[in-house]
């Protein structure tokens, strides 16, 4: 029922959140995004469709939820090829095939850190910081298999 009240009536928080983002923008739109991508980026798509490591990660990709992007960013890291890498190049930043839209929030203002385990922040701390806790003998999670930036799903 809220699924309903949130198509037809108003926007329902609580709905929002399950559903996925491409039937919500609807078919003319789809429509537009995919005559978009293979106006601008045809040859990239043919390439990533005719290698098959690459057009496997594309399936992968397609069956992992839109908004799940711990999930994308575990199978794009898990499959790079330069076709992947030239597809979603073009895609996503030289075109921005599904203009998406992402401002730099002004607020909260969250003042630069300055120290970082007790010493100033330099080039090394900045380093450490930027690429997680992965062969960092200082973390406490240098046990662990994997980055702070692929469980959080943030990308570099």
């Amino acid at each position: 029922a809220l699924f309903l009240v949130h198509a037809l009536v108003r926007p329902c928080a609580v709905v929002a959140s399950d559903i996925n983002p491409s039937w919500e923008k609807g078919v003319v739109r789809n429509l537009q995004e995919f005559k978009t991508m293979t106006d601008c980026c045809g040859p990239q798509i043919a390439a990533a469709l005719s290698d098959p490591k690459t057009k496997s990660a594309i399936d992968a990709l397609n069956a992992v939820d839109l908004r799940d992007q711990v999930g994308s960013y575990r199978v794009i890291v898990s499959n790079e090829t330069p076709q992947l890498e030239e597809f979603s190049l073009c895609i996503l930043q030289q075109n921005n095939c599904f203009q998406s839209d992402a401002p730099i929030l002004t607020e909260p203002k969250v003042p630069v850190l300055s120290q970082w385990r007790g010493r100033p922040v330099d080039l090394e701390a900045a380093r450490q910081i930027f690429i997680g806790h992965l062969e960092d003998p200082a973390s406490a999670s240098s046990k662990q298999p994997w980055s702070w930036k692929i469980v959080v799903g943030a990308n570099p």
